[in-house]
């Protein structure tokens, strides 16, 4: 949109390209085995992606239970600003929350490839957004569940998927 208003006499010549993946990186992975429901994100996480509603999600959803870690986990695979250790305390889920940090990419495509459900956010005004991650979580074939306003890329590419 930008270059379209900054120069528009070439916007019928411009063309958009998105991230992608390299289908050499999952080349022999093995998906990690999970023992129980696994939601996982991968990438960094902070105040700007606007994460807070995953985590008001599995509060309600898990409020109340007797053994919630039991049941279900929410991993963390990468950087992730001290706004969402806030988030995770303040939504009770330090039991079934695993922070595990940056780890090697093959390792995170083994839990990627592993996991129940894989979540992405996008900032609340962006829609033109598509996170990179998304395009590894597609090639592992797991559902998504995209944390971006509905009218945004990203929300469409994942919708486009379910279709």
């Amino acid at each position: 949109p930008d270059l379209e208003r900054t120069f528009p006499e070439v916007k019928k010549k411009l063309v958009g390209l998105t991230n992608g993946f390299d289908e050499r990186d999952f080349s022999g992975v093995q998906p990690h085995s999970f023992d129980r429901f696994t939601m996982l994100y991968a990438g960094s996480l902070y105040r700007e992606l606007a994460p807070e509603p995953l985590f008001q999600a599995l509060s309600l959803a898990y409020r109340g239970r007797p053994r919630p870690c039991e049941e279900m986990q929410l991993v963390l695979v990468g950087r992730q600003d001290t706004y969402v250790s806030s988030l995770i305390r303040e939504h009770g889920l330090l039991g079934i929350t695993k922070q595990l940090g940056q780890v090697p990419h093959r390792e995170c495509l083994r839990y990627v490839m592993g996991a129940h459900v894989l979540p992405f956010c996008v900032p609340h005004n962006d829609r033109r957004c598509i996170p990179s991650k998304v395009f590894e979580y597609l090639k592992s074939g797991r559902p998504m569940l995209a944390l971006a306003s509905p009218d945004s890329d990203a929300a469409r590419m994942a919708d486009s998927v379910l279709l």
